[in-house]
C-alpha cells in the first residue's frame, strides 16, 4: 500500500517484492498518505513471515494487526523511505 502519496511508490515495492518471489495480491493506496517509514504489518499471529520481510526491507517496523476481515498474511505499507528499503535509485 502507498503510505506516503510519491507516485508508484506501491507498484515499485509490489516488483522489488516480486523480484524476491513473493506473492503480491494487491496494490493499492493507504487510507492516509502519513505514515513516517515504510512498516509491515502481519495480518496473522505466525509473524515470520512479516519478520522475514523486514529483514529484506531492513527495517524493524514490523506489527501485529489483526481484523475481522483476514485476506492477506502480510500488508507493507510504504512511507517515504521506501527507495531506501528496495534499493531503488532517486
Amino acid at each position: 500500500m502507498n503510505g506516503c502519496g510519491i507516485s508508484g511508490a506501491a507498484e515499485q515495492m509490489a516488483a522489488f517484492l516480486r523480484d524476491k518471489n513473493f506473492d503480491v495480491k494487491k496494490v493499492e493506496n493507504a487510507q492516509s498518505w502519513n505514515y513516517p517509514a515504510t512498516m509491515i504489518v502481519s495480518r496473522i499471529e505466525d509473524m515470520s513471515l512479516a519478520r522475514e520481510l523486514g529483514k529484506i526491507l531492513k527495517t524493524d517496523k514490523v506489527v501485529l494487526v489483526r481484523t475481522a476481515e483476514q485476506l492477506y498474511d502480510v500488508t507493507v505499507v510504504t512511507g517515504p523511505d521506501f527507495r531506501d528499503r528496495t534499493g531503488e535509485k532517486r
